[in-house]
Formats: structure tokens, sequence, C-alpha cells
């Protein structure tokens, strides 16, 4: 035996609520939505192969697949230069969920920035390696920015890092969660003391981005 509890606007076999004999319970649809999200993102107790409730994960993960040329001594935001500065989508795995889900921002490749679709909190998260040229105390930085600013409390996950007397591979990384509204954007952003210009290095240089959830209590 089983009960079949049907919503407001439901009739005939179509139902909202099953509840077995043994006291499960299945809720149909899978997802729940609301006026707002229009994304099957919140699934109600739906549980993995090892009993596990599942998690969903919005954000994404990229690695710099076209290098970027960096002036000496200041500030350049990686995708700024033309064709330069491209970031591609890390190697999806062959498992079913492994693949990136970027539904609530969309992280544009070619500029280097990433909007949100809903506003919320937003963790960003960076590595990045420069060319193999800087010594004698040369230094390389990075920092994330909203929509460009420097301004004190629109930036945030700076690292700085000095090479040492002879030339070396320096590399930069930091985290920062920032409140972004759906018509801001992040990005990162680059500057190096060698006295020329120098290229960032592929492949290993990577972004990523999350969501974090509102901050409506």
């Amino acid at each position: 035996n089983k009960t079949l509890i049907q919503g407001q606007d439901q009739s005939g076999s179509a139902y909202a609520i099953e509840i077995g004999d043994a006291g499960a319970s299945i809720i149909k649809p899978s997802s729940i939505k609301t006026v707002s999200n229009t994304y099957d993102a919140i699934k109600f107790a739906e549980l993995n192969s090892r009993g596990v409730t599942k998690h969903n994960f919005f954000g994404a993960s990229y690695y710099l697949s076209t290098t970027q040329t960096i002036a000496n001594a200041t500030w350049e935001e990686i995708g700024s230069n033309g064709g330069e500065g491209r970031w591609t989508k890390m190697v999806t795995r062959g498992v079913a969920g492994a693949d990136d889900s970027d539904v609530f921002g969309v992280f544009n490749g070619t500029t280097g920035r990433f909007t949100p679709t809903i506003p919320g909190y937003y963790m960003c998260g960076y590595n990045i390696i420069i060319d193999n040229v800087l010594d004698d105390g040369e230094y390389f930085q990075a920092m994330v920015r909203i929509n460009g600013s420097s301004t004190a409390g629109e930036n945030a996950g700076r690292s700085n890092t000095y090479s040492p007397a002879t030339n070396a591979e320096p590399g930069v990384s930091g985290i920062c969660i920032l409140p972004l509204d759906t018509d801001d954007y992040l990005s990162l952003f680059l500057s190096h003391a060698e006295g020329g210009t120098q290229e960032i290095y592929t492949n290993n240089s990577t972004i990523c981005f999350a969501y974090m959830g509102g901050s409506d209590l």
C-alpha cells in the first residue's frame, strides 16, 4: 500500500508526494524551482552511490591556454591584450557529474571575466607562474578585482613574491570570497618589476570560481 498526495493543480494519476508502506517517500519532481531560479539546481534528499546526500557544485575551473605579455611595473588584466591571455576549461573527467557546472556564473575565457547570474558571495582562487626571467629580488604579484577596481574593499586575494639572485620562475597563488551583484564581474590582474615585458606561463597557470551562497538571513 502507498499514499499519494496531489498538488493543488494536479489531477488523475499525477502526484507530488508518494509515501510507501515502509515509510519511504518519493517527491516529484526531483528538483525544486523558485520564481527567480530556473535551474534544476536544488535536489531534495537525493543520495549518491554511497548513501550520502548529493551536493551540487556551482563553479568552474580553467587553465591559461594562450599566454599574455605583461609590461613592467604596471597592473594588467588577464584577457585585456587583444588576442592574448585566453583561458580554457579544465579537462572533463570521464565520470558523470565531474564536469564543471557554471550555472550560477559565466566565465568568459576570452575576456577573463567572471559575471554571476545571481547575486551572492563567490570564491575565486588562482595560481599564476611567470617566465624564467626574474632575479635580484624583482617582484611578481597578482590580485582579484571587482569591475577592475583597485579601491579598498573591491579587490582581494593579493599575493606577492620576490625572486632570488638568479633567474627563477616565481609563482603567486591567492584565494578570496567577494560579494557580487549580477552587473559585477571578477578578473585577475598581474604586475611585475623585471624591467621589460614578460610572458605568463600557460597550462600550469589556473583560475577557479565557486558560488558560496547568499546573505538573505
